[in-house]
């Protein structure tokens, strides 16, 4: 399916969308701070937990929709990613010294 460019400017970024989730997710818990507290297993339950809310709201009305729902687990995947690459990169600096 190929959409033209009228219909195509009318669909919504999805990096745009992740980009402004993962600032309200920083806004909510902390950013960085925060994030860099858990391990890196601690980021699989919380997308697990996103997928769980998922599969509870498609029985719900009035809940997330589902785009909204992977928006927050992709926002949630970077953040882990982010963490995982600062922890990395501060271990990396202390080994060198």
């Amino acid at each position: 399916m190929e959409l033209d460019s009228k219909v195509a400017r009318t669909v919504p970024d999805a990096f745009t969308d992740i980009r402004a989730e993962r600032t309200r997710q920083d806004a909510q818990w902390g950013g960085p701070a925060h994030d860099d507290t858990h391990i890196e297993w601690d980021w699989f339950e919380y997308i697990g937990s996103q997928i769980q809310k998922a599969n509870r709201d498609r029985w719900a009305i009035g809940e997330s929709s589902p785009r909204e729902r992977l928006v927050k687990i992709a926002a949630l995947a970077v953040a882990g990613i982010e963490s995982i690459d600062r922890i990395a990169a501060v271990n990396a600096a202390e080994d060198a010294r």
